[in-house]
């Protein structure tokens, strides 16, 4: 790394433009003339009293000299920024005294003019009026900003008309708002809702911002073109270059009859001496613009017949055309899993019995439900091992062998069931299926298992024991009682390993949860779960369209 702090290539190029040789700067600057020739070849520092002399007597900037290498090194080709380092930026941002956003930094580089950040919506609004009290306003800022929504989710802004308007976001929406537009967000639920809202200059960078404030407002004012009122911007472009050249309309009279072109601003481009481009009208300017997941223009790549992605169209402007954004989703098969564990899922008629297992539920209450429990697998041989249940189609037990061990692959999917006109619940239920499955943990049926995986949709959350619910009574042990059970069978909480306390696995529709409840769950024998590698909760847009549960990834080390 350079760790000379002024650069000596700078001060050659500089005394280059200023018309400067080596023996002109030692006498202005009043240094010898070894010493200026030294730090032009880099065998000496250019310092600093020698950099203060510099742009005291000649028409440079401090910036000019600086070797920005002093500071930065190579920017890297790829930067990543993990939920961890993201978590430990966590802060809340207070407005009149209240909680209102919770920020946190996601990848940024030096070098890059884009800070997206990670939001999350703690004010909750009781209706969707744009003058909703609990909504509290900023006043806009010089940044361009780029939002993708996730959650229920309402969007403040202030419209070309200088009303106060709302859009009620969902997941997958997106919006684009350019500089200096007054703006909020607010959730419309009590779910963890968020943004990811990415903010960037254009044009009006810092050193622009630097040179318009030495010049002065009224000369400011001069230069830019105002363009709210479409009907001027032309008129307004042909007269700033008029006058560069002084030009008078009788000299444009007299040149416009000499051009046959038919195009106006052709005409004039020529007689100014510019491009064509540069005396054209801009478009209405949207401060605003909404894009909607539904209404989004959506393609695939490569292509229609190869659908590896789908790529659907995000908000931007066509004001700063180079700051797309678009939302790409895997359709391929990415997770390349041996094993798939599915509940409530409906028969296909295409099921190969030699690599799926699906049972139709049994009408345990005299309840017809049309789904059914399933095991897919892509690598290992599976079977069916039959055990006395009722309960077909709430529970499969299969049999894998890995490394010449046999497994007991369990999917358990907790049905609800009535117990009175007004009352179900899933609890005697899974009692009832742990029961049935007490043989095959304790040895005792002819299968002999030492691994056992127990998964799938539980609808138990320990968190119940302590909410009041529809299906369960706040004050009693009731899922607790069912995670003890478990546990006594010599099970490990897989999830736990990554996520010690809780982690969302299902989210209401209709967005009533008070609590993010973990209903879906994986346990394994203590062999099994010293195997574990890698476990997490896939919380995406496409999981989300896909089912209100979202997926258990679990990646075993079995040789």
């Amino acid at each position: 790394m350079d760790t000379k702090l002024f650069s000596n290539i700078r001060l050659r190029q500089i005394l280059n433009d200023l018309k400067r040789r080596p023996e002109d700067a030692a006498r202005e600057l009043k240094i010898s003339h070894t010493k200026i020739k030294k730090i032009l070849n880099g065998k000496a520092n250019l310092d600093f009293k020698t950099v203060k002399k510099i742009i005291k007597i000649w028409p440079v900037q401090v910036d000019s000299l600086i070797n920005h290498k002093f500071f930065y090194k190579k920017s890297p080709d790829i930067k990543i920024f993990t939920k961890k380092q993201s978590l430990k930026t966590s802060r809340i941002i207070k407005r009149n005294g209240k909680d209102y956003y919770e920020y946190r930094d996601t990848v940024m580089e030096k070098f890059a003019p884009f800070r997206p950040e990670w939001i999350r919506t703690i004010c909750k609004v009781n209706n969707n009026k744009p003058t909703n009290k609990k909504v509290i306003w900023n006043k806009g800022h010089l940044l361009h900003q780029f939002t993708y929504f996730v959650g229920n989710i309402n969007f403040y802004y202030v419209n070309d008309k200088g009303a106060k308007s709302v859009a009620k976001m969902k997941t997958g929406d997106s919006m684009y708002i350019s500089p200096y537009v007054p703006h909020s967000f607010a959730s419309r639920d009590n779910l963890e809702n968020f943004i990811i809202a990415l903010t960037y200059l254009d044009k009006v960078t810092p050193q622009l911002q630097d040179n318009l404030t030495l010049i002065g407002n009224l000369n400011a004012k001069k230069i830019l073109v105002d363009v709210k009122d479409g009907s001027k911007i032309n008129k307004d472009l042909i007269k700033r270059f008029k006058n560069n050249l002084l030009l008078t309309d009788e000299e444009i009279s007299k040149r416009l009859k000499k051009i046959k072109k038919n195009n106006v601003y052709e005409k004039y481009s020529n007689i100014l001496g510019v491009n064509t481009k540069d005396v054209l009208a801009f478009d209405k300017r949207d401060k605003v613009t909404i894009n909607k997941k539904n209404n989004s223009n959506k393609w695939y790549f490569p292509n229609s017949r190869q659908k590896t992605f789908q790529i659907s169209e995000l908000a931007s402007s066509k004001f700063v055309p180079d700051a797309k954004s678009i939302e790409i989703n895997v359709l391929k098969n990415s997770l390349n899993a041996d094993l798939y564990l599915l509940q409530e899922v409906k028969a296909s008629n295409n099921l190969n019995e030699k690599n799926i297992l699906f049972d139709q539920i049994n009408q345990i209450d005299g309840e017809k439900r049309n789904f059914g429990n399933c095991i897919i697998s892509f690598g290992p041989e599976i079977n069916r091992t039959e055990i006395n249940t009722k309960y077909k189609g709430s529970l499969i037990v299969s049999e894998i062998i890995l490394a010449d061990t046999k497994i007991a692959v369990i999917n358990l999917y907790g049905i609800l069931t009535a117990i009175s006109k007004n009352q179900k619940t899933v609890a005697p239920n899974i009692h009832n299926m742990l029961s049935d499955l007490t043989p095959i943990f304790l040895g005792w049926s002819d299968e002999k298992f030492k691994s056992f995986i127990l998964a799938g949709d539980f609808n138990v959350d320990k968190r119940m024991d302590t909410t009041e619910g529809m299906y369960w009574r706040k004050g009693m042990r009731t899922s607790q009682i069912i995670f003890e059970r478990i546990e006594d069978f010599l099970l490990e909480d897989c999830l736990i390993k990554k996520y010690p306390n809780f982690v969302r696995t299902f989210r209401n529709k209709s967005g009533r949860d008070k609590v993010p409840w973990q209903i879906d769950h994986m346990f394994a024998s203590k062999d099994l779960y010293n195997k574990l590698q890698k476990i997490e909760v896939l919380e995406n847009t496409e999981t989300s369209a896909l089912s209100d549960h979202y997926p258990i990834i679990a990646e075993f080390d079995i040789k």
